[in-house]
């Protein structure tokens, strides 16, 4: 038996028993082209399965489309019936709301508009009460440059008590005047002898705004405030055809609206302070603040360590 031994460079070897084998080197040129050439078939051969597979796939997206179209096509048929009135129930509320909307935003721009308008009138109202304002202090001038008698000062004051008495809504009124010697009547009766002590209480006071406000108006001394100390003081312990609740309600409110107009054209020169233990909930806005007559629930009182 002969062996050759070949060596990278095909020389040729010695064999066991001495003879010489010639071994032809190998053609790598021809098998790297064969390599190369099996390698561009089997691309070829994955693409062509690629391609396969993509029109395979597209094909069963198609398939599976159609049935879920024709599966659509049968449940609006199966359902058509029981959903459509609920559909058009939906649309009808969709249009319902819509229109509601817009009522509302249109609400909204009218309400804007009449607090614009009352604001305005407001203004006008402040502006027309300066104005009265200063054509009394000129009416004072005019009265001061005439040396004004003491008639005519307490003949000014009593039309302003009279006036107040009025606003007041005081029950009965007539014959309400301020005496030579300032002291208020109504009804031809003293005020402290009117027979009612909710009479005598608005007498009082209106008595007191006549002076004050005349005094802010003209320009003559006053201390700049006026403190009202229960304003409702013995209005329900009156005579029974005069003092009954809804009368005692009305003359409270009209007492805070005279007020209240009054300062709202003179804040600026004049405070009035009023103390009542139920004031009508609509003056809420004007309230400073509120005692609780307790002493575990702060603020105490105006003095805050007079609990004896």
């Amino acid at each position: 038996m002969h062996e050759a031994l070949t060596n990278p460079n095909g020389s040729a070897t010695n064999g066991a028993d001495g003879t010489v084998d010639v071994i032809q080197p190998r053609d790598l040129e021809a098998e790297r082209r064969s390599v190369s050439s099996r390698l561009t078939e089997l691309a070829d051969f994955m693409k062509q399965l690629e391609e396969e597979a993509a029109a395979a796939l597209r094909s069963e997206v198609r398939r599976r489309n159609t049935e879920r179209s024709e599966l659509q096509l049968e449940l609006d048929a199966v359902t058509r019936d029981p959903i459509t009135p609920y559909l058009t129930e939906r649309d009808l509320r969709s249009r319902d709301v819509a229109r509601l909307r817009g009522a509302l935003n249109e609400v909204r721009q009218r309400q804007q508009l009449l607090i614009g308008l009352e604001q305005r009138q407001s203004e006008e109202e402040r502006l027309a009460g300066a104005l009265l304002v200063e054509g009394l202090r000129g009416r004072l001038r005019e009265l001061n440059e005439g040396n004004a008698t003491r008639e005519s000062v307490i003949s000014m004051i009593s039309g302003r008590f009279s006036s107040i008495l009025s606003d007041f809504g005081f029950p009965k009124l007539n014959n309400a005047f301020i005496d030579s010697r300032l002291i208020p009547y109504a009804r031809m009766v003293r005020y402290d002898q009117i027979g009612s002590s909710g009479a005598m209480t608005l007498l009082s006071m209106a008595w007191q705004l006549a002076i004050f406000e005349l005094s802010v108006e003209t320009g003559a001394g006053h201390p700049g405030f006026l403190l009202i100390d229960s304003p409702q003081k013995n209005s329900k312990t009156g005579d029974r055809a005069e003092w009954d609740e809804q009368t005692v309600v009305s003359i409270v409110d009209r007492v805070y609206r005279h007020i209240i107009g009054w300062v709202n054209v003179h804040r600026e020169s004049a405070q009035i302070i009023v103390v009542d233990n139920a004031p009508p909930p609509w003056v809420d806005a004007h309230v400073v603040v509120r005692y609780s007559g307790n002493v575990d629930e702060p603020p105490y009182g105006l003095i805050d360590d007079a609990t004896s």
